[in-house]
């Protein structure tokens, strides 16, 4: 089930990247591992998303992201679920970069 809500939310991120901007220069997607399940993902019409942003307190995040000023301009944000290790500084880059945040409606408090 989780797979399958990360795949919708990805074709929604790329289904939005086909809504236009610049392109980028070498047509070609981009995709930096920033630690554990988090990434940025740059698309060839250049929109920029990010998943799961564990970032400051995750050890496998490169140095220089743990500084959230370093991520850049983000055009919007998808959790893929609510554990605090994929949703941590989300609303930090939410708030910091004016991008909208998605991610699955919790409803319990249960384990999976």
């Amino acid at each position: 089930m989780r797979r399958l809500l990360l795949i919708g939310l990805l074709a929604a991120a790329f289904g939005l990247a086909s809504l236009g901007l610049a392109r980028a220069s070498d047509g070609k997607v981009h995709l930096l591992w920033l630690g554990q399940a988090a990434f940025r993902i740059t698309t060839p019409g250049g929109k920029v998303i990010v998943i799961d942003p564990f970032l400051i307190n995750n050890p496998k995040t490169p140095a220089e992201y743990k500084n959230l000023d370093k991520i850049g301009k983000m055009d919007i944000i998808l959790v893929t679920h609510a554990h605090w290790d994929h949703v941590e500084d989300a609303p930090a880059l939410a708030k910091k970069y004016n991008a909208p945040l998605w991610g699955p409606l919790q409803a319990s408090t249960s384990s999976c």
